[in-house]
């Protein structure tokens, strides 16, 4: 359902041209051109639960990520949390190559805001720094209502899809409700 909604859009010279995500052999997504590969990589589980990591970063972040894991808690879901803190005032990278690396390993994550630790406009702030080191170039949420779950709207399957406006090439988003 999601490739429906993939489409690579190209804007050179006031001409647009779309094309599948099939038809197209290279990421456009980068600076420069990279082939694909598809690597299944193994995911952390161990003894039948997820390992899932946890950037509370900071302002209200921290105290979701507390109500989250109580909901995981009482909701019986087999997941345990690799929280991962990063300090916005830290002058090296350190935790936040930790971060990157624990979210290669897990495979998932949840993260609240991490604070820019500097007002400099040429400052990359973590969070972009996140989202180019792992190749992220759209943001998919998917609300869908359940059955028997009583609520005001029936049959809800919203897909929204937006692409991050941290990319130096231009681009167009598409919102898809």
């Amino acid at each position: 359902m999601l490739a429906v909604f993939t489409k690579c859009t190209l804007q050179k010279a006031g001409s647009h041209t779309i094309r599948p995500l099939s038809t197209v052999n290279f990421d456009i997504q980068h600076k420069h051109p990279q082939s694909r590969r598809q690597v299944g990589l193994p995911r952390a589980r161990y003894g039948g639960r997820n390992a899932v990591t946890m950037l509370p970063g900071g302002g209200i972040g921290p105290e979701l990520m507390s109500y989250v894991k109580e909901v995981f808690k009482h909701g019986g879901v087999p997941v345990d949390f690799e929280t991962i803190q990063i300090d916005p005032q830290s002058d090296n990278n350190d935790d936040l190559q930790y971060a990157i690396m624990s979210i290669r390993r897990n495979g998932v994550a949840i993260k609240g805001n991490i604070e820019t630790r500097s007002l400099d406009t040429g400052i990359i702030s973590r969070n972009v720094a996140i989202r180019n080191e792992l190749d992220l170039f759209v943001n998919v949420i998917n609300v869908q209502s359940y059955n028997n779950l009583p609520s005001r709207h029936k049959n809800l399957n919203v897909i929204n899809v937006q692409s991050y406006n941290n990319l130096p090439s231009r681009h167009k988003n598409l919102n898809v409700i």
